[in-house]
């Protein structure tokens, strides 16, 4: 009774066995049409289907041969009748292999072309935006020529205005110098009648490298010009930064033993600038008082004579 069972039990599993490889081969047959139209998407459930089939065919091998051995059959017959099986379970394999590669190498040509347009279209807007300010600096020129052409008086104006020499130190880019640079750059280039682009070349002629590489990215605009002013003022235009900066150079004056003019001369030299560079530029006047007693103490030779004001 049991023998006719798995006799009955093997037959059904042949049945299945023979179907699932009837459509595994149907399958397969549609590989490769399915490939030259280049769909990604059927190509993903076309693959996604031969795996099921295969999964369900391995199933059933393993069924059978289990079945089988059950059924007192000897291990190499029991080989025997997989071979084939086995053998259109690896073509099946090759081929979705061969879909997973075809489905990588797409999707790396997606994201390549993905790059590329990514390009062109980057390309597309720094030339209309080369484009749209050469067009708006043709049309300042344009309105300034049409400007200068109006009146005799506005010729005038212009062919007044000098170029004014430039007799300002470059800024180093330490607070102490940014005062008096930057006043005396206001009054003789920034508040003539120079156009905002001169007047920032100029600025930038007039900036130690180290400090000049801070505006050295923006565009020779009048907008260009407004940042740059902006931006050193708020690097180097900080007033409390440069009210310490003057009380440190006051408290790392150097102790001048005994008497010697020399040095007490460049003592006072320098004590008198930063003083008067706190008095006069910043209104910072009790900033230095308060540090009076130190500064006599590194004078210690004179100290006698300061003290009683001799």
């Amino acid at each position: 009774m049991f023998h006719v069972h798995i006799e009955r039990k093997l037959g059904e599993l042949s049945l299945k066995s023979d179907t699932e490889r009837q459509l595994l081969k149907l399958t397969r047959s549609k590989t490769k049409a399915i490939l030259e139209k280049g769909n990604l998407d059927k190509i993903i459930r076309h693959k996604e289907a031969l795996g099921k089939i295969v999964k369900e065919l391995e199933e059933l091998k393993i069924q059978g041969e289990k079945d089988k051995l059950q059924d007192g059959e000897a291990i190499e017959d029991v080989q025997k009748w997989g071979v084939d099986i086995e053998g259109e379970i690896d073509e099946a394999d090759c081929e979705i292999s061969h879909l997973n590669q075809y489905l990588t190498e797409a999707e790396a040509r997606t994201e390549n072309e993905k790059r590329e347009k990514e390009k062109i279209l980057l390309k597309q807007q720094r030339d209309e935006e080369l484009y749209f300010e050469k067009c708006k600096l043709e049309q300042m020129a344009s309105l300034g020529s049409v400007s200068v052409k109006s009146t005799k008086a506005e010729q005038a104006k212009v062919s007044s205005v000098k170029m004014p020499k430039l007799v300002i130190t470059k800024y180093d880019g330490t607070y102490e110098r940014w005062l008096f640079f930057w006043n005396k750059f206001e009054a003789e280039i920034d508040n003539t009648d120079l156009p905002a682009v001169t007047k920032f070349s100029y600025l930038k002629e007039l900036l130690e490298p180290h400090v000049c590489d801070e505006i050295d990215g923006l565009p020779f605009t009048v907008e260009g010009y407004t940042r740059a002013k902006n931006i050193l003022k708020t690097n180097h235009g900080n007033t409390s930064e440069i009210v310490r900066a003057y009380v440190k150079n006051i408290q790392e004056l150097p102790t001048i033993t005994g008497r010697k003019v020399n040095k007490i001369h460049e003592f006072i030299k320098n004590l008198s600038y930063n003083v008067q560079s706190l008095e006069t530029t910043l209104g910072k006047l009790s900033q230095s008082l308060s540090m009076v007693r130190g500064v006599i103490e590194k004078l210690p030779g004179i100290k006698a004579k300061l003290v009683t004001n001799q």
